[in-house]
């Protein structure tokens, strides 16, 4: 399973507020704790910056290390953002 780069964008290109939303919910549905969570939020603006920068080799490397129930949660997540 990859990480639909489409999917990607639209989440990078959300307002920070909403993006955090999103980081939490991945988090949470990843089995993440609610520290866990706090913490990423708080740096979202760094998160986008980093994967904006992130090429598509360098992506895939990093889903091929991920659980692939956290992958799934991840692409749910995504799936799930404009609802």
């Amino acid at each position: 399973m990859e990480i639909d780069r489409k999917k990607l964008a639209a989440a990078i290109n959300m307002p920070d507020e909403q993006f955090a939303a999103l980081i939490y919910a991945v988090i949470t549905a990843a089995g993440g704790s609610k520290m866990q969570a706090m913490a990423a939020m708080a740096n979202a603006s760094k998160l986008k910056s980093k994967l904006q920068s992130t090429n598509d080799a360098e992506l895939d490397e990093m889903t091929k290390r991920l659980d692939p129930k956290l992958l799934n949660s991840i692409m749910n997540a995504l799936k799930d953002q404009g609802k």
